[in-house]
């Protein structure tokens, strides 16, 4: 059986080597999002002078700060065409709305992130939502 002192020491060891991993870790996350962070200000740049200023006439709607999706701006008739729908609006409903406005990466790419991150289409149909001037407080009955 090991003495209090074997097993102190041990401890050590792996609470070092524990800190090393989380460092690292941390380390390739940051350079990760800046990395992102950067590729994004370039992309929205181009983004811009197609479909106007971020906010009017594009949303940018950034994921677990993993990758960002960019979106357009709706028409009204694909607004008429999702009111048509009515109250109770399907996921598929909310996917074929989503798609033609999807203007980075691919729409394929956000078809396999939305694998991975099952609330993405509501995210973007929320950033749609904030583009046509529809906002949640305002929703809620608040201003």
């Amino acid at each position: 059986m090991e003495n209090i002192e074997d097993i102190r020491t041990k401890l050590e060891v792996a609470k070092a080597k524990r800190a090393e991993v989380e460092a690292q870790r941390e380390a390739e996350a940051e350079e990760a999002k800046a990395r992102r962070e950067l590729e994004d200000l370039e992309k929205l740049e181009e983004l811009e002078a197609e479909h106007g200023p971020l906010g009017e006439g594009l949303a940018q709607v950034v994921i677990a700060d993993r990758f960002t999706v960019f979106l357009k701006k709706g028409g009204k008739a694909h607004w008429a065409k999702l009111k048509s729908y009515g109250d109770n609006i399907k996921e598929k409903q909310v996917i074929e709305f989503v798609k033609p406005h999807i203007v980075h990466p691919d729409v394929g790419t956000v078809v396999k992130l939305a694998d991975e991150y099952p609330i993405l289409w509501a995210t973007l149909m929320e950033a749609m939502n904030h583009l046509a001037g529809i906002r949640r407080e305002k929703l809620q009955g608040k201003s």
